[in-house]
């Protein structure tokens, strides 16, 4: 069975995707920020008669290296959709410098796994 890597698990997004992966006959990891938020992935799937079986949430940050090697164990491919949130006012520049923060940490991270 091919693994995929979720970042940005507990957003709109990353849900649907992890239902459809899900639906789809994929194993999936899900990174999540926060680990009181991983019932409530584990319960929309359930209301969506989705089986989570298949399914392993890590909690990490995307701006540290640790948690991803254990995010990544055994995956295939990541799909990288997680995107920054604030609760307070930022400017433009803190949404796309960490962005592309993210995705140059999810580019070195494939070419590191090779997935």
């Amino acid at each position: 069975m091919e693994k995929v890597l979720v970042t940005g698990a507990t957003g709109y997004i990353g849900l649907h995707c992890i239902h459809q992966l899900l639906n789809q006959g994929y194993a999936v990891n899900g990174s999540v920020r926060s680990p009181e938020r991983k019932d409530e992935i584990f319960d929309a799937l359930k209301n969506h008669n989705t089986s989570t079986e298949h399914l392993n949430l890590f909690t990490f940050d995307l701006n540290d290296d640790e948690g991803w090697d254990q995010g990544m164990e055994g995956c295939d491919y990541l799909l990288h959709v997680a995107s920054p949130i604030a609760l307070e006012n930022h400017d433009e520049d803190f949404f796309c410098k960490t962005s592309c923060s993210w995705c140059k940490t999810c580019n070195e991270i494939c070419k590191k796994t090779q997935c």
